[in-house]
């Protein structure tokens, strides 16, 4: 497993494009689901992009993969872009932030239409969902061991 998070972080350092404003710090670092059975890490580029892997296994097998982004365009609105394994690139636009969560949403997408991710100390929860909160699956995450 650690040599998978050491591929993890490579990967996510290489995508990085240019970021005009500040995204939300709080979610790098590496987190996993209790069982370790997913995996989300997030790296922080020097302009301030955030840069994102997430892989989920099932019984040591890739079983889905995504990159991931949060950016900010030319006037400063953050955007969250999520291409999993096998689909189009989405992307999400900002619609509430606080200190420890963000919510994105694009409700042109099929589903999900709102990502939302909230961190409390060394824990990350993350949802998706349709509007209005239809549909809605969470995912609990911890600190990497």
């Amino acid at each position: 497993m650690k040599t998978l998070m050491i591929v993890l972080y490579m990967c996510a350092a290489m995508l990085a494009s240019p970021a005009t404003a500040e995204a939300p710090r709080w979610i790098v670092g590496c987190w996993e689901s209790p069982d370790e059975s997913a995996t989300e890490v997030w790296v922080i580029e020097p302009d301030g992009t955030l840069i994102g892997f997430g892989v989920a296994l099932d019984q040591g097998k890739v079983r889905f993969y995504e990159v991931l982004k949060i950016e900010s365009n030319e006037n400063g609105v953050l955007f969250y872009t999520a291409h999993p394994i096998g689909q189009a690139a989405a992307s999400f636009r900002a619609s509430k932030e606080t200190s420890s969560s963000v919510v994105f949403t694009n409700p042109a997408h099929d589903y999900p239409q709102e990502i939302s991710y909230r961190r409390e100390g060394n824990m990350l929860y993350a949802s998706t969902s349709a509007l209005g909160g239809r549909d809605v699956q969470s995912f609990t995450k911890r600190t990497c061991q």
